[in-house]
């Protein structure tokens, strides 16, 4: 059996400030770097025989967390890191839903469709972003690992591990800030999703990102 942790990084301050974030490398906000804090107290027991994680400095300061107290380095997966939304890249989601008001729905009502100009179609997204997990989970067989990425690449993995087609992803909201999911792949490499977007370290139970991620 091989574990699967996957892991949404802490508040940026793009999230803070209500930012279509994308590929922009924002930091972390006050509020997220006090949130690694318990999340990295939450992961001291979990047995991380490696952890993976998105470039992008939100993600690896997340995974900095999660490897606190194992002999672990975070290792940077290019193909972990969020879906690139061209150029509404840094926009407030308050100007996108002003002034893209139609395309900007789509985000929100049909997923699945979505392509932001100069964009990643959401399409290309899931088959990155599983065909990395996937291969991460090949070449780990048998061990813990941990995935620290955003919620959109989560959102994608999460939907394709509930056998869901990309039609139906909508029906998943997208994990809040250091949330946690478990999955769990036998040896023929069938998925089973344990539990979803648990952050229970913050006080926030279950958490999902109702404007979906950013």
């Amino acid at each position: 059996m091989t574990e699967l942790y996957l892991i949404r990084h802490a508040k940026s301050q793009g999230n803070l400030e209500g930012i279509f974030q994308g590929r922009v490398d924002m930091p972390l906000c006050r509020e997220g770097e006090e949130q690694l804090e318990k999340l990295a107290l939450r992961c001291r027991d979990i047995p991380f025989d490696a952890v993976y994680t998105s470039p992008l400095q939100r993600a690896y300061q997340t995974a900095l967390a999660v490897c606190r107290f194992h002999p672990l380095q975070p290792i940077a997966e290019p193909e972990l890191t969020e879906i690139s939304v061209g150029e509404w890249s840094g926009r407030p989601i308050a100007w996108l839903r002003e002034h893209e008001p139609e395309p900007f729905e789509c985000w929100y009502e049909t997923p699945h469709l979505f392509q932001a100009p100069g964009g990643e179609a959401m399409s290309e997204v899931r088959e990155r972003v599983v065909g990395a997990v996937l291969r991460i989970l090949r070449e780990n067989e048998g061990k813990t690992v941990g995935v620290v990425s955003h919620g959109c690449a989560i959102w994608n993995f999460l939907s394709y591990a509930c056998g869901q087609p990309i039609e139906e992803m909508k029906s998943l909201k997208v994990p809040g800030n250091t949330s946690v999911s478990r999955v769990t792949m036998d040896g023929t490499g069938r998925l089973t999703v344990d539990y979803m977007a648990d952050a229970g370290h913050i006080g926030q139970g279950v958490t999902r990102d109702e404007n979906f991620s950013r």
